[in-house]
């Protein structure tokens, strides 16, 4: 079977986002890292949704979709879990850690709530947030026949039990789960808008891209600004949830297009080819 062929600025971006991702886990600015909270996770969630095919969803049969689900999220989820748990463990046996709580540890992989329980790799949370999310949208897609106002209307609508029920712990993040189906969603549509006027963007020069990219950054960072703080992980989106959607999601957008203009490194791709590995280890190794 031939390999799928990938999009390069898709995955620099996912790479972009990564090394942001890693910023956040050190002691930055508190306005910066909120800005780069407010969109490092949900490019992972427009990425997904801009290469989402809703018809190839819409025949799948529900077994197959859910089995091809497992092998690609939870067995690399499992997997690198137990990576970082054996990472942490070689580091305690070395005497340069503090003891790890084997038990808490293997409760906390299947939990997948580091806030409820402590996991060997935190960062990992979203796998099953992505997980839960998929197996919803294959629903939604089914309900509504794979129309696509339909899906945006239920989806908006879904987004109320996120919005509810911040700041509630629970296993999974299974409450911030609408959210992430709705961002996969305007993943899609920003997919659908960008390609609609491809022409227009591949005729912008380079330096105009930038220069729009940086109005466009700078309008989400400002935003981000007004809205307060954001926390996927948390299950918080600020003080208001248009403002969370508008300063991320403009941010995201502000980003892709800088990857799409710009000549960048090969090593942002491959990061993204690979960001569900660095997602894992990364912060062990911190």
């Amino acid at each position: 079977m031939a390999e799928k062929k990938r999009i390069e600025w898709i995955d620099t971006l996912k790479g972009f986002s990564m090394y942001t991702i890693i910023l956040c886990h050190l002691n930055l600015y508190t306005p910066l890292r909120n800005w780069l909270v407010s969109f490092n996770m949900p490019i992972y969630f427009m990425t997904g949704g801009a290469t989402l095919n809703i018809e190839k969803i819409r025949k799948a049969h529900f077994g197959s979709y859910v089995f091809q689900l497992v092998k690609r999220l939870i067995v690399p989820y499992m997997w690198l879990q137990m990576l970082s748990f054996l990472t942490r463990y070689a580091v305690n046996i070395a005497g340069a850690h503090k003891e790890v709580p084997v038990v808490e540890y293997l409760k906390g992989i299947l939990i997948g709530n580091n806030k409820i329980i402590g996991t060997p790799s935190n960062p990992l949370y979203y796998i099953y947030m992505l997980f839960a999310a998929q197996l919803g949208l294959w629903l939604v897609i089914k309900l509504t026949k794979a129309d696509k106002k339909k899906m945006g209307i239920f989806l908006a609508c879904f987004c109320l039990v996120s919005i509810i029920t911040q700041d509630i712990d629970l296993p999974w993040h299974i409450n911030g789960v609408p959210n992430v189906m709705f961002s996969i969603y305007l993943g899609r549509v920003i997919m659908d808008l960008y390609l609609q006027n491809k022409s227009k963007v591949d005729s912008l020069s380079r330096i105009s891209g930038f220069f729009i990219a940086l109005g466009i950054l700078f309008l989400g960072f400002v935003l981000s600004r007004a809205n307060g703080v954001v926390s996927i992980h948390g299950n918080k989106f600020g003080d208001e949830y248009i403002l969370y959607l508008l300063s991320g999601y403009l941010s995201c957008v502000g980003f892709a297009l800088i990857a799409i203009k710009l000549p960048i490194d090969r090593i942002f791709a491959f990061v993204g080819k690979n960001s569900l590995f660095y997602m894992g280890i990364h912060k062990p190794v911190l």
